[in-house]
Parts: C-alpha cells; sequence; structure tokens
C-alpha cells in the first residue's frame, strides 16, 4: 500500500480493519517498534500519544500495556546487569524482547487483532 496518511485512514475505514492489520497493511510496524522501544526503555509516559496516534487507539487503552511491557522489559534489564558481571551476552534476554516488541505490545493490547 504506497497511500497517504489519509487515504490510509480512508483504507482502515471502510475495511473496518483492526489496528494490528492496519499498521502492517500501511506498513508502519518499524515505526511502532522504534516507538514501542523507546517507551520501554525510557518513560512509557512520553510516548504514549505518539502511539495512539499511530495505531488509532485511546490512550486510555494504552496506558495498562505499556506500563506492563516496561516493567516487563526493565525487570529483564535490572536481571542482566545482576548476573554474569553485565557481559555481552547477559543481555541476550532483552535483545529477544525488543527484537519481538510489536508481538508484545499487540498480545497485551485489547481488541487490537
Amino acid at each position: 500500500w504506497t497511500g497517504d496518511k489519509r487515504q490510509s485512514a480512508k483504507l482502515g475505514e471502510v475495511l473496518r480493519l483492526p489496528p494490528r492489520d492496519f499498521i502492517a497493511i500501511t506498513r508502519l510496524e518499524e515505526e511502532l517498534a522504534r516507538l514501542l522501544t523507546e517507551a520501554v526503555s525510557t518513560r512509557w509516559q512520553a510516548h504514549i500519544r505518539a502511539i495512539a496516534k499511530l495505531v488509532s487507539m485511546d490512550r486510555r487503552d494504552l496506558k495498562a500495556p505499556l506500563q506492563a511491557m516496561q516493567q516487563d522489559y526493565q525487570a529483564l534489564m535490572t536481571a542482566t546487569l545482576s548476573r554474569a558481571g553485565g557481559t555481552t551476552a547477559s543481555g541476550e534476554d532483552g535483545r529477544r524482547y525488543i527484537e519481538n516488541i510489536v508481538d508484545h505490545f499487540w498480545s497485551r493490547v485489547p481488541g487490537a487483532s
């Protein structure tokens, strides 16, 4: 799909696409992954508006999923620092989480698929 934002929004409306499908069809997964990575690695509150706008969802519906994702990621990173002396290999869990961050997001958002 190569339409602009307005055309994309109309396409989503006409086809009644769930947010996950809309993001995939419009090739916005990379942008969503970037925003989610920033949200879990810093303050999720600072990114909720941009994420809500991108996925066309209410911020209130995203608060709990983003908060939980940040807690999960921070727990992985804290565990990384406390074991194996902080070696490069010890960050593998955190890297895997980030690699699959879009899937983590959609699995936590109610009614997203």
